[in-house]
């Protein structure tokens, strides 16, 4: 899906659609007098593979230059990380540690995220230490020390998060 060009002025037509094949792009959709339609389901992929796509406008004036380009790689969901696993504890941290998934989608891992809950069996939903695993795919264990004040003697639940190139 591209975003939709607005011009109160002059009606948009159509747009063209072009995916990069080796090296040149070729058209993939020709949306002219087809102004309705701002998406295409491009089927021809393999799965960890990347591909690059761009687009133009047209009006009764031509054609407009080409859109920025997205790259976008062709992946699954990657299997769900197991569990966490406690590995050390201080009074105001909790190691942790994890395994890769035993399948990445087909697309490189680009990061993990841990998240914890509250300590009273909330959700695991809160994010801890982000800038410590971004972009570092092979980090698997994470010293936690964002904790609630007066978290001595609570008990923490924690999950993986695995984050793959999907679009960049």
């Amino acid at each position: 899906m591209w975003p939709v060009q607005l011009d109160n002025e002059i009606q948009v037509k159509g747009y063209v659609l072009e995916v990069e094949s080796e090296d040149e792009f070729e058209v993939i959709w020709n949306g002219r007098n087809h102004p309705e339609i701002t998406s295409y389901i491009f089927s021809s992929v393999q799965t960890g593979s990347s591909y690059n796509f761009r687009y133009k406008v047209i009006n009764r004036n031509g054609e407009s230059p080409y859109s920025e380009i997205l790259s976008v790689w062709a992946c699954e969901m990657p299997t769900v990380p197991q569990t966490p696993t406690w590995i050390t504890s201080t009074e105001t941290s909790i190691t942790v540690q994890w395994s890769a998934p035993t399948d990445d989608g087909g697309c490189p891992v680009r990061e993990y995220r841990v998240y914890r809950d509250d300590g009273h069996n909330g959700s695991v939903n809160t994010a801890v230490q982000v800038n410590e695993l971004m972009g570092l795919y092979y980090k698997r264990e994470l010293t936690v020390t964002e904790l609630p004040l007066s978290s001595i003697g609570n008990r923490f639940r924690f999950r993986v998060a695995v984050f793959t190139d999907y679009a960049t």
